[in-house]
This record gives C-alpha cells, structure tokens and sequence, in this order.
C-alpha cells in the first residue's frame, strides 16, 4: 500500500529517501481509503517504511484497525541522491537512461536491481508473520520490486505495473 501523498508529489518533486509532510488536502481520502482497505482485509499486522511520510500513514491505519505498527527500513524508497528534491523535469534523465534497467540508478544511489534484493531480504524476514495479512505501507518502487520478487517476474515488467489504485494485493 502506498503512503499518503506528500504535499511535494502533487508537484511532481522527487523525494527518495527525504522525508516532508502529508498533502492535508488527500489525508480525509486517505482515511476512506484506509477504511476500506481494514474492512476487506482484516489486517493483523503494519509494517511501514522508515521515511516519515510512511510512518504518518501507517499511522492513519493504525487509528483506523488498532493494529501494531513495525518500521522497518528495508522497505523504504529507493536512495536517488543527486534527484532528490528535484522536480522531474530537472533529473538527467539522459544519463540516468543510458544503463540496462535494472542497473538504473541515479548517481552514486540504489540501482532498481538493488532494491529488488532489499525487497527479497523484506520478504524473508516478515516470513515470521506468515499467518498474519500484513499491511505494508511503502513507496512505489520498493513495492514493485516485493510483486517483481514474489511473481518471479523482470524488473522491466514490474515497473510497468500502475500503483494508480494506491494498493496491490500480493498473495504470497
């Protein structure tokens, strides 16, 4: 499930592993969609990003199934240093798409490739909570590296995978 939107995404600016603050005008929508989510599911578990944005969200679920919260960094966004706080049409993306997919990676940072084995390690450790549904309240490029490594499919393909709907359910 993905964070709450940020006040800085609505304006297209990258954050990465910078933390800033809910858009208040989405966190009413938020809660609704929480709520939903809590009453299809039955959580028994949350596990959130160490960024501040996923812990304001794990939060507002939180209020909502009165369930535990456990942070966890490895399932924080992807590192992009030199992009962060940037709008996206200030990135070189030339540069940056020059290198095979699953190299990508924004100068010095994580590559796609990387992340996805951060989300294998993820998926390990919260092997332990196997009898739980697990709510995992993430940022999109971790996130589809979790449904990459679960269905065994290409980084390429998994980045094709909209997260408009703010939530995937992933089997497992």
């Amino acid at each position: 499930m993905l964070h709450c939107p940020t006040i800085e995404w609505e304006k297209w600016i990258i954050l990465g592993s910078l933390d800033w603050n809910l858009d208040t005008n989405s966190v009413e929508e938020y809660k609704d969609f929480c709520r939903e989510i809590n009453k299809k599911y039955f959580p028994g578990l949350i596990i959130s990003s160490s960024l501040k944005r996923a812990i304001d969200s794990a939060k507002i679920f939180q209020e909502i199934s009165k369930k535990e919260i456990i942070i966890n960094s490895l399932c924080s966004e992807r590192k992009s240093w030199v992009a962060e706080w940037k709008n996206i049409n200030e990135i070189d993306w030339e540069s940056y798409e020059r290198l095979p997919i699953s190299k990508r990676k924004h100068k010095w940072w994580e590559s796609f490739k990387e992340v996805k084995e951060r989300a294998k390690k993820f998926l390990e450790e919260i092997k332990k909570h196997s009898k739980d549904t697990i709510i995992i309240i993430s940022h999109s490029v971790f996130i589809l590296m979790i449904i990459a490594e679960i269905k065994k499919i290409s980084i390429k393909e998994a980045l094709k995978i909209s997260l408009k709907e703010r939530f995937v359910e992933i089997p497992i």
